[in-house]
C-alpha cells in the first residue's frame, strides 16, 4: 500500500521505539488527526505500560501540525519538556509519550517537475528518508560529538557516593539524541563497535575531572 503525499510529495513520519524489544520503528503520518495510545484503535498503537490508552493526539491547525496530550497518566514531553496546552511542532523535535521516545521529522523529495497530482509512493522509496540520519550520524562520528553523564551509584548502607556510572548521549541534526537510538543507526551501519569505543573514550577522557577517587562503571556494546 502507498502513502499518499501532499502536493509537494513531502510526508511527516515519527521514528523510535515502540516496544521493550527496542527495536527501531518509522511510522508515517498518513493521516490526521492521530491518536497516540495503548488503545488498539489508536493510529499509533504503543505496548508500554507507561502509556494512556489515548494518550496524546497529533492534528494540523493553521497550517502546521501540532500536539496536545489528551490528560495522560504520565504526560507527553517535547523537546523533553512537559506540556499542558497544545504545542506547535517542528522537524526534528523529539516527543515522549511516557517512557518511549520518538523523533518528529519530514521527508521532502528532490524537485524535478511540477505535477498536478499527489504522487503515491511506494515502498521502496520510503526507504530514501533514511539517509538523513544516516548522515547527521556520519558527521557525529567524525567530530565524536557525543558527551558523558556521570550518573551517581549510592551505597545503600549509608548513601555515600560510591562511584559513578558513566553514560553518554550524542546530537543528530541539532537534537539530543539517546545511545538506544544512536546503536540502533549504528547497528543497521555496521559501526557499533566504533561507537561504542567512542563513548568510551570521550567519557573516561571527562571523568578525569572528577575529584577524588572514584570509581568510574562504564557501560561497552557486546562487540
Amino acid at each position: 500500500m502507498g502513502v499518499v503525499t501532499d502536493e509537494t510529495g513531502s510526508f511527516w513520519y515519527l521514528e523510535g521505539f515502540i516496544d521493550s524489544r527496542r527495536q527501531s520503528w518509522r511510522t508515517i503520518i498518513d493521516a490526521l488527526p492521530l491518536i497516540v495510545g495503548r488503545d488498539t484503535e489508536a493510529g499509533l498503537h504503543l505496548y508500554s505500560s507507561g502509556v494512556s490508552h489515548r494518550h496524546a493526539e497529533l492534528f494540523r491547525s493553521t497550517g502546521r501540525l501540532w500536539i496536545r496530550d489528551l490528560g495522560s497518566t504520565n504526560g507527553t514531553r517535547v523537546n523533553h519538556e512537559p506540556i499542558s496546552e497544545p504545542t506547535p511542532l517542528s522537524d526534528g523535535d523529539v516527543l515522549h509519550f511516557a517512557d518511549l521516545e520518538f523523533r518528529l521529522a519530514v521527508y521532502r523529495p528532490p524537485r524535478t517537475e511540477r505535477k498536478p497530482w499527489t504522487k503515491v509512493l511506494t515502498p521502496d522509496e520510503l526507504s530514501v528518508y533514511l539517509r538523513q540520519h544516516d548522515a547527521a550520524f556520519g558527521s557525529l562520528m567524525e567530530k565524536r560529538a557525543v558527551y558523558p553523564l556521570f550518573q551517581p551509584v549510592v551505597s545503600l548502607v549509608d548513601r555515600s557516593i560510591a562511584g559513578f556510572e558513566l553514560l553518554s548521549r550524542g546530537t543528530l541534526k541539532s537534537v539530543e539524541a539517546s545511545p538506544t537510538e544512536l546503536f540502533s543507526i549504528a547497528e543497521r551501519l555496521g559501526r557499533e563497535l566504533e561507537l561504542s569505543e567512542i563513548f568510551r573514550t570521550v567519557g573516561l577522557r571527562h571523568a578525569e575531572r572528577i575529584t577524588g577517587e572514584r570509581l568510574i562503571f562504564v557501560n561497552t556494546h557486546p562487540a
